[in-house]
């Protein structure tokens, strides 16, 4: 078996270290890691990277070799080796053969690769339809299987003409038979999309799947004493849900340690189900970093839930005990600090970046740069502008490259965007997008904001480019949608991509309660079909998410189409209530919208001075984007006259 290192968010030279030593030497005992850590931490930083490199080269003398998998801590966002990997890399010997073998889920822009030419880089693509076909057919004759044209070719279809898929739908004829394979494939489709939440939420789930996937959603992993101890409930129960949730690919096993499966983490994070109290999950959390200090002393514990007993008793803000402390790092913080961040817990997200910050000197760059986002992010979501200014003071003081450059102008960007202020934010994030190339955060948020500015064409560019990595994101798709069905005009109707979308959309976008089809299909009725078939629409939409700013919006203009201007000027005052209210994240984002619609509404009711000053405000309109409003204001009202 060749061993697999998995590199964590984070990871710095210290965490590549103990994660490469303790996957190597599983029978450490507690006090033998901490000795050798404390070893470690004496030494400079470049015999720290000779130490590490020469665990993985020890390998060589018994002719092995590593995988290390990426697990978010191994490529930068716009895909180059982290600082710390790239020089333990260069410290790896290649006789008789290299021993490290890199997996990642995308690949290294040629620019960003190593000068060394000491990698060699292979690609994992999807194959062209004859390329696909002569592995399929090969496969199958080596296991003598015989296929027609016709199943061939369905086969080819299945597999997406992907090597994974491919290997995999082999497997599956194998065991299963073609025909019977071909007649119902949905088992191998399920599998296919596993990761997506389309597949959870297929799966139902009992009051124990639950807690099990809400407690390992919270640590990286645990072994079945720590999770017995945590849920207080039978430990036969517990082995039953952990075995059913293995078989449908949720839960990871290695040994006695579980963890929920990288595939569908983020579905699972998202999913509303998955949920239980802030109370029980410390008293889980308290158990946990309990139990595991007195095992991982007592050496009844693997070393490598370190890291959990850390995570948790960080969780908990109980005092830790010794043992823990002595393995604590800053990127420890900077984890949890992430967490806090995905739950929307703002202060404590600030919080905790700032505790991993005190030791940034013993963190990597990219630890650096996370911890200074979540002290930025959720800083601008809450209003909290000394925070802010804080983590973007850190992040221009480092010795930036171009990829903490974009880093600062996203979050500056981000900030701007949550004022109102989009002319400011898409500067911001086109300088963002432009220091790092191919930044799908970027460029969603450039998607969005030249849509809400009438940008289509540009706004279309960016649209496709999130798109293009980002297939099953309902937020994405609607963008690009919204985009497509302004720019073809009354033709949207009759043009076979919008058709395919609002399929697409209509299977991801109303998930967990979520109004994105319904909304979309409401504006998409009121611009270019029947207006009547827009307020239905648009009335579930709201039903289903009353307190979301964008269908409000839809409602206001549908309203004012169809004539109803009381009922209109009422839906204005909620939507001013949403753009004004403090205790909401986000509001002012909506703020030129809500303009825009109450400009629209003070021009259906004859108020054209009124109307013409709403684009007065700089911070909010260019002065190109006012002249041209006030000139629509003005042809609009001429032939008003006229009519009149």
């Amino acid at each position: 078996m060749i061993p697999g290192i998995k590199i964590d968010a984070f990871s710095g030279i210290h965490e590549l270290y103990r994660n490469i030593l303790t996957t190597l030497r599983p029978t450490l005992t507690a006090r033998e890691l901490r000795e050798r850590i404390q070893a470690f931490e004496l030494a400079s930083i470049d015999e720290k990277r000779r130490q590490t490199a020469d665990l993985l080269n020890g390998l060589l003398a018994a002719h092995e070799t590593a995988f290390l998998i990426d697990n978010g801590g191994m490529l930068t966002d716009s895909g180059a080796l982290t600082e710390e990997l790239d020089a333990v890399i260069s410290k790896l010997s290649a006789r008789p053969h290299p021993p490290a073998i890199i997996i990642a889920p995308r690949m290294t822009p040629m620019k960003l690769r190593r000068s060394q030419n000491d990698l060699a880089y292979v690609g994992v693509r999807a194959l062209p339809y004859e390329a696909t076909k002569r592995l399929l057919s090969r496969l199958t004759k080596d296991r003598d299987i015989s296929l027609s044209n016709e199943s061939l070719d369905s086969l080819i279809k299945l597999s997406d003409g992907h090597p994974f898929n491919v290997y995999r739908v082999v497997q599956e004829i194998v065991e299963r038979g073609v025909d019977v394979f071909l007649a119902s494939p949905s088992d191998f489709i399920d599998w296919k999309h596993r990761q997506s939440s389309e597949y959870l939420s297929k799966i139902e789930l009992g009051d124990i799947d639950i807690k099990l996937l809400a407690l390992l959603r919270t640590v990286p992993e645990l072994d079945f004493s720590a999770i017995v101890a945590a849920l207080e409930m039978d430990a036969q129960l517990i082995s039953d849900a952990l075995y059913r949730l293995a078989n449908l690919h949720v839960i990871d096993g290695s040994g006695d340690r579980f963890q929920v499966s990288p595939a569908v983490l983020v579905a699972v994070e998202r999913d509303r189900r998955v949920r239980i109290s802030r109370d029980a999950e410390q008293n889980a959390m308290r158990s946990i970093a309990k139990s595991l200090s007195v095992r991982l002393e007592e050496g009844t514990a693997s070393v490598a839930l370190v890291d959990t007993a850390i995570l948790a008793s960080l969780d908990t803000n109980d005092e830790m005990s010794g043992f823990a402390a002595a393995f604590l790092l800053p990127s420890h913080y900077v984890w949890i600090a992430k967490r806090s961040y995905d739950q929307r817990a703002w202060e404590r997200s600030i919080r905790y970046a700032k505790e991993g910050l005190k030791g940034s000197n013993r963190l990597s760059l990219e630890g650096v740069v996370a911890a200074c986002r979540y002290i930025c992010l959720p800083a601008a979501r809450a209003g909290d502008v000394i925070a802010f200014d804080e983590g973007i003071t850190k992040l221009k003081s480092l010795n930036g490259n171009d990829w903490v450059k974009s880093n600062i102008a996203f979050l500056e960007g981000f900030n701007a965007r949550l004022k109102g202020r989009l002319p400011t934010a898409e500067k911001l994030f086109r300088d963002s997008y432009d220091f790092s190339p191919g930044n799908i955060s970027a460029a969603r948020e450039l998607a969005a904001i030249c849509l809400a500015r009438d940008n289509l064409d540009e706004a279309e560019k960016f649209a496709r480019e999130a798109f293009s990595h980002s297939q099953r994101n309902p937020y994405v798709v609607d963008i690009l949608l919204a985009v497509l069905v302004k720019k073809h005009g009354r033709n949207a109707k009759r043009v076979t991509e919008i058709n395919d979308m609002f399929d697409i959309l209509s299977k991801i976008g109303e998930e967990g309660g979520k109004s994105f089809y319904t909304t979309r299909k409401a504006e998409f009725e009121h611009l270019w079909g029947n207006n009547k078939e827009a307020l239905r629409l648009i009335d579930v939409a709201i039903k289903k998410t009353p307190t979301l700013f964008e269908p409000q919006r839809i409602y206001a203009e549908i309203l004012l189409k169809d004539g109803n201007k009381l009922r209109a000027s009422s839906v204005l005052d909620g939507m001013r209530e949403m753009v004004g209210a403090r205790d909401l994240e986000d509001s002012r984002t909506n703020y030129r919208s809500y303009l825009v619609t109450y400009a629209h509404y003070l021009i259906e009711i004859g108020e054209w001075d009124q109307a013409k000053k709403i684009y007065d405000d700089g911070a909010i309109f260019t002065e190109h984007e006012r002249k041209a409003a006030i000139k629509e204001i003005e042809v609009t009202q001429s032939y008003s006259t006229k009519k009149s």
